[in-house]
């Protein structure tokens, strides 16, 4: 399995426990193509901070990365990478990226 499948099968699998806290009524079908918050996004935003912390935290478990998803950097791109599943993936790809090309400290 990929980094990239396994950060998707993280990110979809922190929204489904996301949708079953939630009443019945108000529960939202996941998938990979699912909007997550903004425009169609099944998420409010206390919903969205609880979501990328349960996302980092189980970045850190499952692949030993630690990374920070929602910053300035984040809010302030022109197309958010929070509206979907795909956009949050290829997000955090970039950042996991990012986080492995910086020089370890001494």
């Amino acid at each position: 399995m990929t980094d990239k499948e396994i950060v998707r099968a993280i990110v979809i699998d922190s929204l489904r426990g996301l949708s079953e806290q939630r009443q019945p009524a108000r529960r939202f079908e996941v998938s990979a193509d699912c909007g997550v918050y903004g425009a169609g996004g099944a998420l409010d935003s206390l919903e969205l901070v609880n979501f990328v912390v349960e996302v980092e935290q189980r970045l850190e478990e499952q692949l030993g990365v630690v990374i920070t998803l929602a910053d300035e950097r984040a809010v302030s791109e022109k197309r958010s990478p929070f509206r979907n599943v795909s956009s949050f993936v290829d997000f955090i790809i970039v950042r996991m990226d990012e986080h492995a090309a910086r020089p370890e400290p001494s």
